[in-house]
């Protein structure tokens, strides 16, 4: 069910696939632990590219002007290198 864990700032984060995730929560309500700061989906890229500091450039500009619509909740890219 769960994929990976890790720790990150002192919280743990628990990977699991999408179809899992309400029975990773029950799992761990089952085993006594109730409080989550958060609980949500999110894209993890499977490959990711890297951008000449040209294609960089551009896009650094796309993405925050993505983030700064407030239509648009989260940006997801597959940029190692941004």
């Amino acid at each position: 069910m769960f994929v990976m864990w890790t720790e990150e700032e002192g919280n743990i984060v628990i990977y699991t696939e999408p179809t899992d995730l309400h029975k990773g929560i029950a799992a761990l309500k089952a085993a006594g632990i109730t409080e989550f700061s958060t609980t949500e989906l999110e894209m993890i890229a499977q490959s990711e590219v890297e951008l000449s500091p040209e294609d960089l450039e551009i896009f650094e500009g796309l993405v925050d002007a993505l983030e700064d619509d407030d239509d648009v909740q989260k940006v997801y890219h597959n940029v190692a290198n941004l």
